[in-house]
């Protein structure tokens, strides 16, 4: 009889009177990104914190995954602070209280949320087990199709949560299922200008699949693209540069997936084309020999999710 009772005393419960349920909450946070400085000017940094743009969520897709099998799925569009099935949790923490679910129902579970999820919603609609989650990815056709204000992030719990011992999960950290570029080009004499439109950026065989769980492939040829060519090449602006007067210094960010190339030869190399005016009052011909002058840069051979990639570069005779 002691050996009984001490079973049963150690077993974990899987449900509780209704009158004790609570609803299920689930807190989240978009994570800091890993900072990788590319050029010996700019100092080390372990990580940076996300921009107000880069914080932004448009949607949300929860998804648990009880022990007991199944799959809960929860789409919220956060437009709707509230309705009949959810009801998002705003101030000093962030998260979502699912009305319909009590503890009992949700168990011990795996935990997912996806955010900024509209463009492959069709895809999660589908996912019945965690590992359909391995297949889901959006395709860009033009590496600008990547905006600072609706990146896809995901995040998962630590380990699977037992809802039955605490009805509140915290806190999930969200990070960006892609990497970020940053360039700053401080420009000599012979390349300042007084026009912001006389510089511009393009992204070339950047990857076209961005997968929502981590997936570091090498890049394909048919899998890259590039900042449209045809019928003629169409240079991004760039976005800071001094507000009057004399441009001595520009700087932009892009967007890119992940990516391993490391070991693979042929893999294509994803790079960044700048575009800068040149004056040549001090009779040196630029390269070609007319025109403006085309600076290209290859980026790494693997790039990680969730990362900065800074480069500081001069430009100057």
């Amino acid at each position: 009889m002691l050996i009984a009772l001490l079973l049963a005393g150690g077993c974990e419960k899987n449900s509780l009177p209704a009158e004790v349920e609570k609803q299920i909450e689930i807190d989240f946070a978009v994570a800091n990104s890993v900072v990788q400085p590319m050029t010996r000017a700019i100092a080390t940094r372990g990580a940076e914190t996300p921009t107000d743009m880069e914080k932004t969520i448009n949607d949300l897709y929860i998804f648990l995954f009880p022990q007991s099998g199944g799959v809960i799925k929860q789409y919220i569009e956060t437009s709707i602070s509230s309705n009949s099935e959810y009801a998002l949790i705003t101030g000093t923490e962030t998260g979502v209280r699912l009305l319909t679910l009590t503890q009992s129902q949700v168990g011990t579970s795996d935990v997912y949320i996806v955010a900024n999820c509209s463009d492959i919603k069709s895809s999660l609609d589908g996912v019945s087990s965690a590992a359909d989650l391995d297949n889901v990815l959006h395709t860009i056709t033009l590496p600008e199709e990547i905006v600072a204000n609706n990146l896809l992030m995901v995040g998962k719990s630590i380990t699977a949560h037992n809802f039955i011992a605490d009805h509140q999960l915290r806190t999930i950290s969200l990070t960006r299922a892609m990497a970020r570029i940053d360039v700053e080009v401080t420009l000599g004499s012979e390349y300042q200008s007084n026009t912001a439109s006389d510089y511009g950026y393009r992204c070339i065989d950047f990857g076209s699949e961005l997968w929502l769980l981590e997936k570091a492939d090498p890049q394909e040829t048919d899998k890259v693209v590039s900042t449209e060519s045809s019928p003629e090449v169409v240079w991004n602006q760039v976005t800071t540069y001094p507000a009057t007067g004399t441009i001595n210094k520009i700087s932009f960010s892009v967007y890119l997936n992940e990516y391993n190339n490391n070991g693979n030869a042929t893999a294509p190399v994803a790079s960044v084309e700048i575009k800068m005016p040149y004056n040549n009052s001090g009779g040196i011909l630029p390269p070609p020999e007319f025109g403006d002058d085309l600076f290209r840069f290859n980026l790494p051979a693997e790039v990680k999710r969730n990362t900065v990639y800074q480069y500081s570069l001069e430009a100057g005779y």
